[in-house]
């Protein structure tokens, strides 16, 4: 477990000290939480910015290999024309 130094405006602190209970480590625990939510979020963009990337840059699927759907599963219809 580490220690970290943070600042934070009065107001803030007031209303987080006012929500948290007074047993011994709710700040901490408050804190780590908070943390570790935006620390899931981050992750979350950068996931959501890398496949989006992947979509504007495509995939390559191959070339067509069939002028009709039917070739594909072997339905080999007589042509009238």
């Amino acid at each position: 477990m580490g220690i970290i130094t943070i600042s934070m405006n009065d107001e803030v602190e007031e209303n987080l000290r006012e929500r948290i209970s007074d047993n011994k480590g709710a700040l901490g625990d408050a804190i780590t939480e908070a943390v570790g939510n935006w620390l899931d979020k981050q992750n979350e963009q950068k996931y959501q910015e890398r496949a989006l990337k992947r979509l504007e840059e495509g995939y390559e699927m191959g070339e067509i290999q069939y002028e009709k759907r039917s070739e594909l599963h072997d339905r080999h219809t007589k042509n009238t024309d």
